[in-house]
């Protein structure tokens, strides 16, 4: 081995000891960071103008997007003074220009909000690592346990966002990309207290089966459609969706389907 090829690896070996030692650093590094979010999060003005810029811009986004735009559709059809109905992400004019209007400040209100609905009994945390069980209990407990239990009661809104006179619509929408779809949304019951038997399951393989002598068989044997799917959509606590979506050809888009 010549002296220069001696000096490579050793420090190649002293660069890799050193980053693994940063590796390590960071990896104890970042879970306090991520806990201090929950327990005593900043609101720097600077950081609540850059995060109105971001979700802005992801508004920016979105309006390009077909599903978004649907989906925004059906919220405004819904019942005026439901929740569901609200704007779904923000842009800079109601996290920003609306809120100066009215003599609010953002920065303040988000204070509020958090003051108001970060509880740790509202919270679930998901942990993932190499440390065995004990390990890993031991670091959620530490960083975690400041989180303080508020005992706020979990939001339900039993109320569904569509009356029966809000039903039984035909929508057609103009999309932004070639797109040929059909959407058939149905109001169900919200069925999260079911989830050892998930019901919804049931009806989603019976209409979404793709086998012979299924829905999707017949209408692709005409020759109409490409794809069928069918299953619940997100609601929230209280109430729920279900939706049957089909891809069209240009023929299955001609018969009015």
């Amino acid at each position: 081995m010549s002296p220069n090829v001696g000096d490579s690896l050793c420090q190649h070996t002293a660069h890799l000891r050193d980053f693994k030692t940063l590796l390590s650093e960071i990896e104890l590094c970042v879970p306090h960071r991520f806990a201090q979010f929950f327990q005593s999060p900043l609101f720097n003005a600077s950081a609540t103008d850059r995060e109105v810029k971001a979700v802005d811009s992801e508004n920016d986004r979105n309006l390009q997007e077909d599903a978004w735009r649907i989906q925004q559709v059906l919220r405004h059809l819904s019942k005026h003074d439901h929740p569901h109905r609200k704007f779904g992400t923000g842009n800079s004019a109601t996290l920003d220009r609306r809120p100066r209007e009215l003599d609010l400040d953002v920065r303040e209100e988000l204070r509020k909000f958090h003051s108001g609905h970060y509880s740790s009994n509202l919270m679930r945390l998901a942990v993932i690592g190499r440390e065995d069980l004990d390990e890993l209990t031991s670091l959620v407990e530490e960083l975690f346990s400041p989180v303080l239990n508020k005992n706020k009661p979990v939001p339900v809104f039993p109320d569904h966002p569509y009356s029966p006179e809000d039903l039984q619509l035909w929508i057609e929408c103009v999309p932004v990309k070639e797109l040929r779809q059909l959407m058939i949304e149905f109001p169900i019951p919200d069925l999260h207290d079911y989830y050892y038997c998930d019901p919804i399951l049931y009806v989603s393989h019976l209409i979404g089966h793709e086998g012979g002598g299924s829905l999707f068989a017949h209408l692709k044997s005409k020759g109409w459609c490409n794809t069928l799917t069918a299953g619940p959509t997100a609601g929230a606590k209280g109430y729920s969706f279900f939706a049957v979506r089909m891809v069209l050809s240009s023929q299955g888009e001609g018969t009015g389907l």
